[in-house]
C-alpha cells in the first residue's frame, strides 16, 4: 500500500473514531438533561374516528429550543406579529414553500422531532378488536396479544369486511360501535350487534361470517365488558401521548418535561398520567415482542399552554399538520396536489418510523414482527400497575 493510500485510511480511521467519540458524548449528555418536550395534534375528532374530511390523526413532539424554534419559524416567512400556523401558511404557495423550508432546515431533524400516527378508521377497528374480542378470550384464559393475533385480526376486518360486506355495511357497524362506547346504553349495545348481523347476512364469503362471529359471540358479556371501558376510550391523542412518552423516554432516561397544547382529552386524563409519571415506583417491563414498554414513563409534569407562549409549540403545530396534510392526501388520492409532492420530496413519512397505528397485510407473527419471546401481558399489567392507587 502506498504512502498516499496509508495516509488516507489513517485518517479516515481517525475522523470515524472522532464521530464515534462525539457521538458518545452526546449520548451521555443525553442521558441526565431533562429537557422540555413540546406536543401539538392535527386531525383529532375526538371519539368520532369516521369523519371523512380528516381521516388521520398526527401528534408531534419536539426538543427543539427556544432560541432554534424561533430561527425555523422565521424561515416560514410567515406575516403575523404573533404567531405562525399550518392552517393560514397553506393558503398561499408562499406559505407552502416556507413550510417545506422549516421543515427541510437544520433546525428539524429525528432526532429532535417524532410523529405518531393513526389511520382513525384502522384504529376503530383494533379497538373493536381490543375491547371486545380480546376482553372475551381474556375470561377464557386466552391471550390474543401473544404473537400479535390481535394486529392479524384487525388487518383481516380492516380490508375484508368493506370487500366483502360493502363499504356502506361496514361503516354503519363502525358508527354503531362507536354510539355504543360513548352511550353504552341497553339501546345503543343492540342497535351494535344488529349491524354486526347484518354485516354477516351480506357477506360474499361463507366462511369470513365465522370471523364476523367473533364479534357476535361477545354480546353475552358485553355489560361486564364495557363496564370498565371508559366513554372517551376512542380518542387518538391518549395512546398517542402515551407513545411519545414511551420513545421519549428511550432517549432521557432521566426524565423530561411535557408541554402540551390545550387538549380537552389529555386535561381530562391529567390524572392518570400523574399516576404514569409516577418516579418513585420501580420500573418494570411491560408487553410482548416489539411491542414491550416501560412503566413509569419517564416524564416529570405535563402542562398546558398556547402557542404564543412558546415558539416551540408553534413548530410541533406545523409538524403534526403537514404530516397529517400529506397522510390524508395519500388517502383521498390528491398525488398532484404542490404541498403534498413537496413533503414527499422531503420524505416527511421517515418521521413516522415506530409510531403508527396504520393497516397492513401482514397477518403471521413472522411478518408482524411479534413472535412471542416471553413478557406480561399489557393489558394486565397496566391494570396491576394503576390497581395500587386504588
Amino acid at each position: 500500500m502506498g504512502a498516499n493510500s496509508q495516509l488516507r485510511r489513517a485518517n479516515k480511521i481517525k475522523k470515524s473514531n472522532e464521530n464515534k467519540r462525539e457521538l458518545t458524548a452526546k449520548k451521555n449528555k443525553m442521558m441526565h438533561i431533562k429537557p422540555d418536550i413540546f406536543f401539538d395534534e392535527s386531525g383529532n375528532t375526538g371519539g368520532n374516528l369516521l369523519d371523512p374530511t380528516q381521516p388521520c390523526f398526527t401528534l408531534s413532539s419536539s426538543s427543539i429550543n427556544k432560541q432554534d424554534a424561533l430561527k425555523a419559524l422565521e424561515l416560514t416567512g410567515s406575516k403575523s406579529p404573533i404567531e405562525a400556523h399550518f392552517k393560514t401558511l397553506k393558503r398561499r404557495k408562499s406559505g407552502q414553500d416556507g413550510i417545506i423550508r422549516l421543515l427541510e432546515s437544520k433546525y428539524i431533524n429525528k432526532e429532535n422531532v417524532k410523529i405518531c400516527l393513526i389511520d382513525k378508521k384502522y384504529m376503530l377497528t383494533t379497538k373493536i378488536v381490543d375491547i371486545l374480542i380480546e376482553t372475551w378470550c381474556f375470561n377464557r384464559g386466552w391471550d390474543l396479544y401473544k404473537d400479535g393475533h390481535n394486529l392479524a385480526l384487525s388487518n383481516v376486518y380492516y380490508y375484508c369486511l368493506p370487500a366483502l360486506c360493502g363499504e356502506e355495511e361496514t361503516d354503519k357497524m363502525y358508527q354503531k360501535f362507536m354510539n355504543m362506547i360513548r352511550i353504552q346504553s341497553s339501546e345503543s349495545i343492540a342497535e351494535f350487534y344488529e349491524s354486526v348481523d347484518e354485516l354477516k347476512a351480506c357477506s360474499k364469503d361463507k366462511r369470513f361470517k365465522s370471523t364476523i362471529d367473533r364479534i357476535s359471540i361477545t354480546k353475552s358479556e358485553i355489560n361486564d365488558i364495557l363496564e370498565n371501558v371508559e366513554k372517551n376510550t376512542l380518542d387518538p391523542s391518549i395512546p398517542s401521548l402515551f407513545n411519545h412518552c414511551i420513545e421519549w423516554g428511550k432517549t432521557y432516561p432521566s426524565g423530561f418535561y411535557i408541554k402540551h397544547d390545550d387538549s380537552k382529552a389529555i386535561v381530562e386524563k391529567q390524572d392518570l398520567f400523574n399516576k404514569f409519571m409516577d418516579l418513585s415506583r420501580i420500573t418494570e417491563v411491560y408487553g410482548y415482542d416489539r411491542r414491550t414498554f416501560e412503566l413509569p414513563i419517564k416524564a416529570r409534569s405535563l402542562t398546558f399552554h398556547s402557542s404564543q407562549e412558546y415558539p416551540q409549540l408553534q413548530i410541533v403545530d406545523i409538524v403534526a399538520s403537514a404530516a397529517a396534510y400529506y397522510v390524508n392526501c395519500l388517502k383521498k388520492n390528491e398525488l398532484e396536489d404542490h404541498l403534498f409532492k413537496e413533503l414527499q420530496r422531503i420524505k416527511i413519512d421517515s418521521y413516522f418510523e415506530g409510531m403508527v397505528i396504520w393497516p397492513t397485510t401482514s397477518v403471521t407473527p413472522q411478518e408482524l414482527g411479534t413472535v412471542y419471546t416471553g413478557g406480561i401481558n399489557p393489558a394486565n399489567g397496566v391494570a396491576d400497575y394503576l390497581s395500587q392507587y386504588q
